[in-house]
């Protein structure tokens, strides 16, 4: 958006129409509140709440057999 450098704007101090310097602010960037995994909806989930390590929400079960890596050599009988 290209806004001039400088306008005629109410100065409250003076009470009159002077110019003054125009900067373009950025409104920051917001985490999206509502993706998957972003924190808001992880507390409203009742994740991750409490004291402590919570590690991303907390303990997660262990590593199944099917997601392990296959063995490269087996045992031939």
């Amino acid at each position: 958006m290209k806004l001039p450098k400088t306008t005629k704007r109410f100065c409250p101090y003076c009470k009159k129409k002077t110019d003054q310097k125009i900067k373009l602010v950025s409104t920051g960037v917001k985490r999206g509140t509502l993706t998957r995994g972003s924190i808001a909806r992880a507390k409203t989930r009742g994740r991750g709440i409490g004291i402590g390590n919570k590690g991303k929400w907390g303990s997660k079960p262990p590593v199944s057999k099917f997601k392990r890596k296959t063995k490269q050599t087996r045992k031939q009988t």
